[in-house]
């Protein structure tokens, strides 16, 4: 099989020793154990960091990952990879995460602006749409199911063409962009542990910003369903992106 790329828009090793140490790696380290899948069936490619985007005939599908900047910064590395996924649209099956999934919106004609009622950190309730009932990426998850969330900013405007997967209460947390392209706001990949080191790694820097996070912490909860998903999107992959 050919090896699905991931995307890296911000390198885990760039943060905080303790946050990657909760993690046990970077984010291909983070995502092969999500997808339940050897490394080897993965290419790791530090965008953020400038290495060069890909071929698209080279592999399977792509996991484009969260990261610490903003969509609407405009960062050049950023903008070069929003014209990728629109050069590679309809060539393999493509996955976005938190920033990913905003980096997806903006690309292919949607709107992202910071979220109308402030970042969201931690376990969250999250609510399927009648769609996504019989969408393959949510095949066995429940109509509501929890997932871990770090984000400031989310898709407030989907392409007039996206179908709406997943909402809360803070908006947008999922959607499909066309058959093959799917976005994610919340963060699968994260298991408990990694949001609770996540959490005491900036813990000075949250609470300047006015968090509980004391109160967070104690929130926490585990998020095996919201896991699966991206084993799921590792199995269509292979399947040519087709349920």
């Amino acid at each position: 099989m050919k090896p699905i790329a991931i995307l890296n828009n911000g390198s885990i090793r760039r943060m905080p020793k303790g946050f990657y140490q909760a993690c046990g790696g970077d984010l291909d380290v983070m995502l092969s154990a999500a997808s339940q899948r050897p490394l080897a069936d993965f290419v790791h490619i530090d965008v953020e960091g400038g290495a060069a985007l890909p071929d698209a005939g080279d592999l399977s599908g792509v996991i484009l990952t969260g990261s610490a900047a903003m969509v609407t910064d405009r960062h050049p590395w950023a903008e070069a990879e929003a014209a990728w996924v629109r050069r590679q649209r309809g060539h393999l099956p493509m996955l976005g995460v938190c920033f990913g999934h905003q980096l997806l919106t903006h690309a292919l004609g949607g709107v992202v602006d910071w979220t109308p009622s402030g970042p969201e950190y931690g376990t969250i309730d999250i609510s399927l749409t009648d769609p996504a009932r019989g969408d393959p990426l949510f095949l066995g998850v429940p109509a509501v199911f929890k997932a871990q969330s770090a984000h400031s900013q989310i898709a407030t405007v989907l392409p007039a063409d996206a179908q709406l997967l997943a909402v809360n209460a803070t908006g947008i947390q999922a959607a499909r962009f066309d058959e093959q392209i799917w976005g994610l706001q919340f963060h699968p990949e994260f298991t408990a542990p990694m949001i609770l080191g996540l959490f005491e790694a900036y813990r000075s820097t949250y609470t300047e910003r006015g968090f509980d996070v004391d109160g967070l912490i104690a929130a926490v909860r585990d998020t095996s369903l919201a896991r699966g998903i991206i084993a799921t999107f590792a199995a269509l992959c292979r399947r040519g992106g087709k349920p």
